[in-house]
């Protein structure tokens, strides 16, 4: 939890064994799925060079589509290793990624 802001809290979540094969991030959670919302954007440092990327996702109450929105937000990062490789099936680097999130 971050100090001095009740309201926001941040935490580190592995990616999912099918998720790191290209399959699709598991959102859903007992009482509801966060849902992702609008287009992602890229995360910069100071010097202008792309580090991660930015997702902002609702929760929704209930199973989808049905789903009741909610007021929670959370923004996803998802921080982009250069240079490191993805097995042996290609020479060329692709960037790992590991992801932490962050609930507003």
């Amino acid at each position: 939890m971050c100090r001095g802001d009740t309201e926001q809290w941040f935490f580190f979540a592995p990616r999912q064994e099918r998720e790191a094969r290209g399959g699709r991030p598991n959102r859903t959670t007992r009482s509801g799925y966060w849902k992702a919302t609008g287009s992602p954007s890229y995360v910069y440092t100071a010097g202008g060079r792309v580090i991660g990327v930015k997702k902002t996702m609702v929760f929704y109450k209930g199973k989808a589509p049905a789903g009741r929105k909610t007021k929670w937000k959370m923004n996803e990062y998802r921080a982009i290793i250069q240079g490191a490789r993805h097995g042996n099936s290609s020479s060329s680097p692709v960037p790992q990624v590991k992801r932490y999130t962050s609930k507003k």
